[in-house]
């Protein structure tokens, strides 16, 4: 079922406002200094000469800018794309199996492309993976946690008394020690 022209201009306005939302904080992200090297957003004539901790807190909010600069952006591609789609009269149809997506859906994600029955197929097939990447290269370990011998109070007074042993003079050698 097609929409009709009022639905189609209400969905035309909520991408646009919403274009208009996200270029405006693309606009003020750029402002702050993403644009420019690290050493001249924050007034330096090199980063070189500061300890990494010294800049810590810059490098992180720059990170975290530039990763929601990132998603606005990509955000603005499917807007753009949506906004086509009511051009051509696709918008509102699935992109996988082309039934219709609901209204509900497209009210609250305007650029959606597809049907909550695909969206949740897709997570369901690629789902994000809460652990570190690293953590699927590195070897896993061949024994149980269980199994593992720790180093406990014993071990280290075991290793402590091998210190304390005397040499070859038992306690005439003690004696002596005790004489200087």
């Amino acid at each position: 079922m097609k929409m009709n022209r009022k639905k189609l201009n209400h969905f035309r306005h909520l991408l646009l406002d919403e274009k208009s939302r996200l270029v405006s904080e693309v606009q003020a992200l750029n402002r702050s200094g993403l644009d420019y090297e690290l050493s001249e957003s924050i007034g330096e004539l090199s980063v070189y000469d500061n300890h990494p901790a010294d800049i810590a807190d810059v490098t992180f909010e720059r990170e975290k800018d530039i990763g929601i600069k990132d998603n606005e952006l990509e955000l603005l591609a499917n807007i753009e794309e949506s906004l086509a789609k009511i051009e051509n009269g696709t918008y509102g149809e699935c992109d996988i199996c082309g039934k219709e997506i609901g209204e509900q859906r497209l009210e609250s994600i305007p650029y959606a492309v597809l049907c909550i029955e695909c969206q949740k197929e897709l997570e369901e097939e690629h789902p994000n993976n809460p652990r570190p990447a690293e953590e699927d290269v590195l070897e896993r370990i061949p024994f149980e946690v269980s199994s593992r011998v720790g180093y406990d109070a014993e071990d280290t007074w075991q290793d402590v008394e091998k210190y304390n042993e005397m040499p070859s003079g038992g306690k005439e050698s003690l004696n002596n020690v005790e004489k200087l």
